[in-house]
């Protein structure tokens, strides 16, 4: 059994989309696990977190830009 089987609560993914500041781009990341390809930078919320402050600390853990 993996922790992902442990856990019982509903878990709440979280997706960013980022936009350049002239609005002509979008951030993205390259996965490194399957699904291979690209993708908004998101993750899993953490008890505690609204999802305003998980959408900022994903982006930052996966492209270490500050929004």
């Amino acid at each position: 059994m993996d922790w992902l089987d442990k856990i019982i609560t509903p878990r709440v993914g979280v997706v960013a989309i980022v936009e350049s500041r002239n609005e002509e781009r979008i951030l993205l990341i390259k996965r490194k696990f399957p699904p291979l390809g690209l993708a908004f930078p998101g993750g899993f919320m953490e008890v505690g977190e609204t999802i305003a402050q998980t959408a900022i600390r994903e982006v930052a853990e996966e492209t270490g830009v500050a929004i």
